[in-house]
């Protein structure tokens, strides 16, 4: 049994008035002696019993009546069973959560997984008894109420219903139960009814499992808990998962390799997987032949920008089950050059080979010397007593090379503490760092001075390990995160540096929470590990950059990895144009446009006008709501109706790109084969469109966490996971079992009433034949 209303049971504290009403007028007697009345004692005995009867029978009738008077008041309910005669037709206060997750556009047949809500959605609504109410919550990793505005109005409700659609959010169906209890107990019928519409998707329990799982429990005690199942066919699904610049740092006028990651995230292999890139106005693709189940693969792919700035590019896949993940966008800042700061803790003038930068030099720079001067990067090389604070106004990366930090102002030959406390700041704005180790290395100093201090480092340094000679570490490929900007290193011809042996280097006594380490030694310890500090991203290497304690400096696959490093580090400072679907998107315009009027371009094309705010001293532009992946330009309201309109691309008129990157297209309309015979599948996900000269870009991506495990619970699984057994219905099947058999809930305010009018008939009965003269 629950109550509707359980403060009215503090009415029932009114019983204490009739006993001390009791206790203050009962009848008193006072003893005076009188010898003729002896003769009447015995009558007078039983009168007094009689009467001492009849006073506790109205204290008891008038308690009840009190009571029961705070029971009906606080609407007592239950649920009782089909044999209880209670009726089905008795008013509902039902809660729609629809999970709006990107999984819930996946086919499923001949529709989507939404659409199947859709339509179990609107069998409910037919279903209501009279009178009923509904309220609809949409709900992926966060929950919005979206009305009726009058919960009574079906009518609306079935308009917000087929309004519905996906964002490109993960699921968790927590921020979903707590806005539907909260709409739950607006309402005032008795029966309660919460319905999930969910493909049950095993992340949105998982997130958090134990407060979900309470939460449904804490439901079910007092409403009645449907989990509408939306889809149960497998998918077969390709997403991509990461896109990284494979050939470095990105220069105007040369062409730049992109590793592109796909994975299989299916349990069924896929064949002829088309990958596409869509960049500065070109198409380059290629097609993987097959896809095994959970491989994941990096796919070589080239664009070519003229012009230095910040581009958009996007990658498509063909099409799956699951279109929400097949096209990634990001931005990527092209530049001119790029000037580095290589401060060298071991210099040698004489032998300048034997120099700590020597080959680090050389790799920044391979190309012949009469070439320097125009080469994109511009590294400047100064010993620890040169490097001056000021030094690092005009940078973009900053590279320590076994340096070796001052422990006291006696210690000419090492970095500076205001060095290190200015390079924290160029870090913090933005900038990179790049930390080599080696034999001027003091790991106390390191740790005080850039772990403790400021926390540049990813940890704590240890001792260094030293290995025979004869049995050296050797850098491990496989370890490299397949998400992560080191992915090209797993395939060839990159994955050679598994040739690359290394006698000594330090470890790690402790490894922060927000660092990865992205590439690791043959015995587990880290090798490579990046972390971000402020705005900017520190990447440290835990051996040297000279081959006093490794061969990796004379071996080919050490300039890669100093160019990709870098590029990485330069493309960090991109991530405020670059963010995960639901990420608040910040954009600081310059102090002189903190008057100018700005236009918002949505994926979708539509505009919304935004405003500078000043936070801090800086104007600076907020879009909380990043739901949908895609392509968002910000532009100065001026420029927006300059913007072209890119029209739709349809699958009849797609253009498949050639390798040589030259999009064709046959007059059959069949798309030509490949150098080996293969035939390219179309990309029918939209291309990238254009953008205005004055545009600042912001990618979004879908939150890539929903794809990760498609797999759905099974009904028996669900009940496992939450502790108790809901109503478990599939969308699509005979919906007509929402006929009401399990509103049987029964208010007993009625009756409780008619006790307490009986009660008080009773009452005053009993009193008016206590006055009587018997």
């Amino acid at each position: 049994m629950a109550f509707l209303a359980p403060l009215m049971l503090l009415g029932g504290s009114a019983v204490a008035i009739p006993i001390i009403l009791h206790l203050l007028y009962r009848s008193r007697f006072r003893r005076v002696p009188w010898a003729a009345m002896e003769f009447l004692r015995k009558s007078i005995e039983q009168t007094r019993r009689r009467l001492k009867f009849q006073e506790w029978l109205l204290l008891a009738l008038r308690i009840a009546l009190l009571v029961l008077l705070a029971l009906a008041f606080a609407r007592p309910v239950s649920r009782s069973t089909a044999q209880s005669g209670s009726s089905a037709n008795d008013a509902v206060d039902a809660v729609f959560v629809f999970d709006t997750s990107y999984s819930m556009d996946a086919a499923d047949g001949p529709t989507t997984r939404l659409e199947r809500a859709r339509q179990a959605a609107l069998v409910v609504l037919d279903h209501l008894p009279r009178d009923s109410t509904v309220q609809i919550v949409a709900s992926a990793d966060r929950a919005v109420l979206l009305g009726p505005k009058s919960p009574s109005n079906l009518s609306q409700a079935r308009q917000i219903i087929a309004e519905l659609r996906t964002t490109s959010l993960s699921t968790d169906h927590l921020p979903g139960l707590l806005e539907a209890e909260e709409a739950l107990r607006t309402g005032q019928a008795a029966n309660k009814e919460l319905y999930l519409f969910s493909d049950m998707q095993a992340l949105g329990f998982e997130k958090q499992q134990s407060a979900v799982a309470e939460k449904l429990r804490s439901l079910s005690r007092w409403a009645t808990v449907y989990l509408v199942r939306c889809g149960s066919r497998p998918l077969r699904n390709a997403t991509v998962a990461a896109i990284q610049p494979q050939s470095g740092i990105p220069h105007a006028g040369e062409r730049l390799g992109l590793a592109v990651v796909v994975r299989n995230t299916s349990r069924e292999p896929m064949a002829n997987v088309s990958v596409a890139l869509d960049a500065a106005g070109q198409t380059d693709s290629q097609v993987v032949p097959q896809l095994a189940p959970g491989e994941t693969r990096v796919v070589s792919l080239t664009a070519r920008f003229d012009k230095p700035g910040l581009h958009p590019l996007r990658v498509r896949l063909s099409p799956d089950d699951l279109p929400a993940d097949n096209v990634l966008d990001q931005v990527l800042l092209v530049r001119d050059q790029v000037r580095v700061l290589v401060v060298d803790g071991r210099p040698n003038e004489r032998e300048p080979e034997k120099s700590s930068s020597f080959f680090l030099m050389h790799s920044l720079r391979p190309v012949p010397e009469t070439a320097w001067a125009r080469y994109p990067i511009q590294p400047r090389m100064v010993t620890p007593r040169q490097a001056a604070p000021a030094m690092l106004a005009d940078k973009d990366l900053c590279i320590l090379a076994n340096v070796r930090l001052a422990s006291s102002a006696s210690d000419p030959d090492a970095l500076a503490p205001e060095f290190v406390d200015r390079l924290a700041d160029f870090v913090r704005s933005g900038k990179g760092l790049l930390v080599f180790l080696g034999d001027q290395v003091n790991p106390v100093m390191y740790n005080q001075s850039m772990a403790q201090k400021h926390p540049l480092l990813p940890g704590r340094l240890g001792d260094v390990v030293r290995l025979p000679n004869n049995d050296p570490v050797r850098l491990d490929p496989s370890t490299c995160d397949p998400h992560g900007y080191l992915a090209g290193f797993r395939e060839e011809p990159l994955n050679r540096i598994g040739q690359v042996e290394v006698d000594q280097y330090f470890g790690l006594d402790r490894l922060d929470e927000a660092a990865a380490v992205v590439l690791r030694y043959s015995d587990g310890r880290p090798a490579v590990i990046r972390q971000r500090f402020g705005q900017g991203a520190v990447v440290l290497v835990t051996t040297s950059p000279d081959p006093s304690w490794t061969i990796w400096p004379i071996l080919p696959t050490f300039l890669p990895f100093v160019h990709v490093t870098l590029g990485h580090l330069l493309q960090e400072q991109t991530q405020a144009h670059n963010y995960v679907a639901g990420e608040t998107l910040r954009w600081y315009p310059l102090a002189r446009q903190a008057g100018n009027a700005f236009t918002l371009i949505r994926p979708d094309g539509s505009r919304t006008a935004v405003n500078a705010e000043v936070v801090s001293g800086r104007p600076v532009v907020t879009l909380q709501e990043t739901h949908d992946a895609g392509l968002y330009q910000i532009v100065p309201t001026a420029e927006e109706d300059t913007l072209q309109e890119q029209p739709p691309t349809s699958p009849s008129d797609q253009q498949t790109p050639t390798a040589s990157g030259q999009a064709t297209t046959s007059s059959s309309g069949q798309h030509p084969p490949t150098a080996s015979g293969q035939r390219k599948l179309p990309c029918t996900q939209p291309k990238l469109p254009g953008t205005l000269p004055q545009a600042i870009p912001f990618a979004v991506i879908p939150d890539l966490r929903e794809s990760e495990n498609l797999e759905s619970l099974s009904d028996a699984e669900l009940d496992a996971r939450l502790g108790f057994s809901p109503i478990h219905l599939t969308a699509g099947d005979d919906m007509t079992a929402f006929s009401g058999s399990q509103r049987l809930h029964w208010e007993w305010t009625r009756w409780l009433l008619a006790v307490v009018v009986l009660v008080a008939l009773a009452e005053v009965l009993v009193a008016w034949l206590s006055g009587r003269a018997w």
